[in-house]
Order: C-alpha cells, then structure tokens, then sequence
C-alpha cells in the first residue's frame, strides 16, 4: 500500500439551494450522489451539462442570477383544454432520484370518443417530491411531449416548510403557472 486516502460522499438530504448568482453547484457539491451506492458520476455529468447549458443561456442574455435555475412545470395545452402530458412515465423511469410519479388514464376527450384530442392517453395523477428532486432536468429532456419544463417564475427554489411532506407537489400545483400564463418556459439552444 503506498497511500490510503478517504473522503465523504454527501448522500444525505438535498441542499435547499443548488444556485446563487453567478454560482451553481453540481455533482458531489450539490449532493447529486446516489444515496443507495453512493455513486454519482452519471448524476454529475448530467447535473454538469445542464449546468453548462443554463450557464451558456445566462451568458447569452447577460443574465447570471439564480433564476436561471427552473423548478419543473406540467405544461398545459390550451388548444385543446388538457395537459400535454400523457403519463407515459418516461420522466418517472428516468429520474435518478425517483422523486416523480405519474398515474395516466384513457382521454376522454380522445378522437374516438368524439373529442378533439389526438392523445389516446393523459395523465391522470403527477406529484414531484421536491425534497427529494435534485434539479437535473433530466425529466425534461427525455420527454417526448414537451409536456414538463423548468421554468423561472416561481418565486424560488428555497421552500422552507416544518413538514418534508408539503414539499411534494400534485398535478393542480404543477400546471396552476402554465394555465394562468405565467409559465416563461426557457429551452437552452
């Protein structure tokens, strides 16, 4: 043996801020490790890349702050009167902390019961447990319905509550921005 070397793996609760203006934490530093293995390579070059990203846009538009970090948004299709989301559970199986569920249901108001929707399933029930969530985006990216994305219009990440469970959020909560118009949805070029 020619060395011993140790160190800690955070794998304890999230951080209840993951930005500051010009600054952004990722990987270890933000706690984005595994809490079952410990591992989190995977996590930080994904918490990495969508850094970069929101550092890239942020340079672009000469806009640094911490609301260049989005919190998630069930995006509503005004259109038609219903979510975009089709409780495909693409999200849910993709996230590596599995804060996410997500029940679907048959559309009722599909084609072929006389309605206007061409999406044969809909989402009947979504909750993101924001203790949990580690703010990686990767729900948004494999998305194949642009029905989840983050956004800047919630007044801050930072929810101090006495109860971690009021931290979980349900499909109301979720698209109450994007139906009232509020949502300011941003995708990175």
């Amino acid at each position: 043996v020619l060395a011993q070397v140790a160190g800690c793996v955070p794998v304890g609760d999230s951080l209840p801020d993951l930005v500051a203006d010009g600054i952004m934490l990722i990987g270890d530093a933000a706690h984005h490790s595994d809490p079952i293995s410990g591992g989190g390579i995977a996590n930080a070059m994904f918490s990495g890349m969508f850094a970069a990203e929101a550092a890239i846009e942020g340079i672009r538009v000469g806009d640094v702050s911490a609301e260049i970090l989005r919190m998630y948004q069930v995006l509503w299709d005004k259109d038609i009167d219903e979510p975009f989301c089709t409780g495909c559970h693409a999200c849910e199986r993709a996230c590596p902390v599995e804060c996410m569920t997500v029940i679907m249901k048959d559309n009722p108001n599909h084609e072929s019961q006389d309605g206007n929707s061409k999406r044969r399933k809909i989402v009947d029930e979504f909750w993101i447990d924001y203790g949990r969530c580690m703010r990686c985006n990767i729900c948004v990216e494999v998305c194949n319905f642009e029905a989840i994305a983050m956004n800047n219009t919630w007044s801050g990440h930072e929810t101090s509550v006495y109860d971690r469970a009021d931290l979980v959020m349900d499909l109301p909560q979720l698209m109450a921005q994007s139906k009232s118009d509020e949502i300011q949805e941003w995708v990175a070029d």
